[in-house]
């Protein structure tokens, strides 16, 4: 029979396990984002050249 900590201990892990793919999916779309700005940031930068 589980115990209730074992219980508690699964639900925060779930919890954070969502958290931490949340997090990365954030990261990911903000290091696109990055990307896209610095892609333009050189375009731009080659116009003006």
């Amino acid at each position: 029979m589980p115990r209730p900590s074992g219980l508690f201990f699964e639900q925060n892990y779930r919890r954070l396990c969502a958290l931490n793919m949340l997090w990365h999916v954030m990261r990911h779309k903000n290091l696109i984002l990055l990307s896209e700005k610095q892609t333009e940031l050189h375009i731009t930068h080659d116009d003006t050249l």
